[in-house]
């Protein structure tokens, strides 16, 4: 089944309800680059996955674009002052180490 913003939005809000915080920040976030592509296109859904993440002791995003890497770089700059960490292995890679 091909999930939607919608359904995405949906199943954060559950998880979020299903776990207590302390049992929140213990869990990691992996997302790949085809569900990252529908939470990047929406503003609201992106600002939401970013809160989400701050919860998760890690985040990792898995065979997504160097695109996708510049913009997830771009969204916690943009919401913070926080360190990120991208690894690419090319030059393909230069606008999110920009």
């Amino acid at each position: 089944m091909e999930k939607t913003p919608a359904h995405l939005n949906s199943e954060l809000k559950e998880l979020l309800k299903e776990n207590p915080k302390h049992e929140i920040n213990r869990m990691s976030v992996i997302i790949d680059g085809q569900t990252l592509t529908y939470v990047l296109e929406n503003k609201d859904l992106s600002l939401r996955f970013f809160k989400f993440c701050l919860h998760a002791a890690s985040v990792v995003c898995c065979r997504v674009s160097p695109k996708q890497k510049a913009e997830v770089v771009g969204l916690a700059k943009n919401n913070g002052s926080w360190i990120t960490l991208s690894i690419g292995d090319g030059a393909n890679d230069v606008p999110m180490i920009l």
